[in-house]
């Protein structure tokens, strides 16, 4: 009978995965099958309700499980709320504003606003500072995700500072945004 999940089970134990950023997606995807032949509902359609439902509910956590740690993004994301921190990966809405940034921003504001004509070049050297910050940033978030140990003592203060970068990075995604829609309309 397939156990139901349990109160400290995550999605690393689960799918019997290394507790870091980087997973072998072809490992990972066999141990979803894996496992997913053993305990896929069909597999239960004649026996009692609970060991139905239990393996309902170990199936949609496995795909969840998954779904996430093959995902970048999500595996980001779920690994930051583990430790605590507010969801802040590439699906956030702003972030922590990089002052340089957000100084370049408002003094691009004020040109545009004030000569409005003449703040074309300044626009395109705005993008392309905001472009190598986020590269920067991308590879600052990447170096961090390659060298945390999840099960290391330092690990929260290690995935705080990524959580500040990535949160930063949010920001940084979002003006990207704002100067898309800036462009378009000049």
């Amino acid at each position: 009978m397939p156990q139901p999940v349990s109160a400290g089970e995550d999605y690393f134990s689960a799918l019997d995965a290394p507790r870091a950023f980087a997973q072998d997606a072809k490992a990972l995807e066999r141990r979803f099958f894996e496992i997913s032949r053993a305990l896929h509902p069909d597999r239960f359609s004649t026996a009692s309700p609970q060991a139905r439902a239990a393996s309902l509910e170990r199936m949609s956590f496995l795909n969840d499980a998954y779904r996430t740690l093959r995902n970048r993004d999500e595996l980001h994301d779920y690994v930051l709320e583990q430790a605590g921190f507010k969801s802040s990966g590439a699906s956030a809405k702003g972030g922590s504003i990089p002052l340089e940034l957000a100084e370049g921003w408002f003094e691009l504001q004020d040109s545009l606003m004030e000569d409005p004509e003449n703040a074309t070049p300044r626009l395109e050297a705005f993008v392309l500072e905001v472009a190598a910050y986020r590269e920067k940033a991308l590879k600052e978030i990447s170096d961090l995700e390659t060298s945390i140990d999840l099960s290391a003592p330092d690990a929260v203060e290690r995935l705080r500072e990524l959580h500040e970068k990535a949160q930063a990075l949010g920001y940084v995604r979002s003006l990207e945004r704002d100067l898309r829609n800036r462009r378009k309309a000049s």
